[in-house]
């Protein structure tokens, strides 16, 4: 298993960006400084993500050159793709808001029990798990 210096530089990104979205309470009080700070991060993220992209078409071990693009010349989107990712699209949103504000509760919850950085420790286990799950190789 060999990770990439790609993998690295996103690992690394999803991480700081998991960490600054999730600590960010215990630095930024107000809601709506909040929404503009994480909008700012997101487009970061992604411009990251897409600067160290590779655009290199994934071949299967043993498959030719010729293989991967005819394989990748077949595929077609289906109009139930299209439905079907639209409603997992809207599950995973509705669940993310759900556990969104149950994390952001807890982390209140703990300040008003006078804990330091309530917000921030749970940001540093939420960075490190996605940089781990980021460099896992498939």
């Amino acid at each position: 298993m060999e990770i990439s210096t790609t993998q690295h530089e996103q690992a690394l990104a999803g991480a700081l960006t998991t960490f600054g979205w999730y600590a960010m309470p215990d630095v930024i009080r107000s809601r709506k400084v909040r929404i503009a700070a994480k909008s700012a991060l997101l487009a970061a993220f992604t411009g990251i993500v897409v600067a160290t992209a590779d655009d290199e078409p994934v071949a299967q071990p043993g498959a030719d050159e010729s293989e991967v693009a005819d394989e990748t010349a077949q595929r077609e989107i289906k109009p139930w793709m299209v439905v079907a990712g639209l409603g997992l699209l809207g599950g995973s949103l509705a669940a993310t808001g759900v556990l969104e504000r149950k994390i952001f509760a807890r982390g209140e919850r703990r300040r008003a029990e006078g804990v330091m950085g309530a917000h921030t420790r749970l940001a540093l286990v939420a960075g490190a798990l996605c940089a781990a799950a980021a460099l896992v190789d498939e």
